[in-house]
């Protein structure tokens, strides 16, 4: 059996550029915009198309800086009340989802603007704050393409991308009823998340957000693998804070969950999850929230979230194909 390739590469990248973020912090103060920084460069790493040629590249990365620079204040004052948040997040998901008719470039360009929205949804904030972060994103995209331009200083110029030809009219309902199914979705769990977990209202919505895209060939696989990896990245976090009491060893362990986050990424989704969710929530623990109620909100949401994505996937599928006659087949150009 072939094991799946992890591109160590990226994760020691990935590392690097969080120690430096880390370092900055120590010196400069100000923690929350390193990590944006941080993650605004591997945000635009993984929307970089390197197959394509450099300019093309370029533009697209500034426009998708630009964007996400821009919701970043929308997103942080938009977590406030319910009302807010379910027009802010239902009117993004319709946004992203719809723009999968447009193709492959478009349609992962809205999904990686959905994921940083609903990120920064779920974390509020102060104004000062989001102009803040919105400007360290810039500053992340800015030294992403400077570097990427001197990269390629005497690269040729290429000619004009070929004119991408539209979808067919069966293609293109699919993805709106999958729009509809998919608005719906997120603002009934975020609905359900202010009425039943009001400490973390959003992170259920997020889990439908990510997981509730029309590739998804294997839900209830992907399902029981995310549920599997969020475990073991809980328990592994209460095990780290309980038995590792150097803060210095802690923040080792964290900058390591993060870097192999980034290496498997698209590559062993369980180790992606588990990594993932150890790293957030060693950040929690070093912070001083208790991981035991943090983790155990952190499983329940997960299973919720996974429950009513494989609903709400099941509910479009038959939509199509009661409207077609066939089984809807996963729309291509999506992530």
């Amino acid at each position: 059996m072939k094991l799946p390739r992890i591109n160590y590469k990226k994760g020691l990248i990935a590392g690097g550029l969080l120690g430096l973020a880390l370092i900055g912090t120590k010196l400069f103060g100000h923690a929350m915009e390193m990590v944006v920084l941080w993650l605004s460069l591997l945000l635009i790493t993984a929307i970089d198309p390197d197959e394509s040629p450099i300019d093309h590249r370029i533009k697209s990365i500034i426009r998708y800086t630009i964007i996400c620079a821009i919701v970043t204040p929308i997103a942080i004052m938009g977590g406030e009340t319910p009302l807010s948040a379910i027009l802010l997040g239902g009117g993004m998901t319709w946004l992203t989802s719809i723009l999968m008719a447009r193709g492959k470039r478009f349609g992962m360009e809205g999904y990686l603007v959905g994921t940083w929205f609903f990120l920064l949804l779920s974390i509020g904030g102060t104004w000062a704050s989001s102009m803040r972060l919105s400007s360290s994103f810039l500053v992340g995209g800015g030294l992403y393409t400077l570097t990427l331009g001197l990269i390629h200083l005497r690269s040729p110029k290429s000619p004009p991308p070929q004119k991408v030809p539209p979808l067919a009219p069966q293609m293109v309902d699919q993805i709106r009823k999958f729009a509809i199914v998919k608005t719906v979705a997120v603002v009934f769990t975020i609905g359900l998340g202010w009425l039943l977990l009001n400490r973390h209202p959003l992170w259920m919505s997020n889990v439908v957000f990510f997981m509730f895209i029309p590739t998804l060939d294997k839900p209830v696989v992907a399902g029981v693998t995310r549920a599997f990896g969020t475990a073991l990245g809980v328990v592994g976090a209460i095990v780290v804070m309980n038995f590792v009491p150097s803060p210095q060893a802690r923040l080792v362990i964290f900058l390591v969950g993060m870097s192999m986050m980034v290496a498997t990424q698209g590559t062993v989704y369980s180790l992606y999850l588990f990594f993932m969710n150890l790293s957030i929530l060693l950040f929690m623990g070093i912070q001083g929230a208790p991981l035991a109620i943090e983790g155990t909100a952190k499983i329940l949401t997960n299973l919720m979230g996974v429950g009513i994505a494989w609903g709400s996937l099941l509910i479009w599928r038959n939509w199509c194909k009661q409207s077609s006659g066939a089984e809807a087949p996963p729309v291509s150009g999506v992530p």
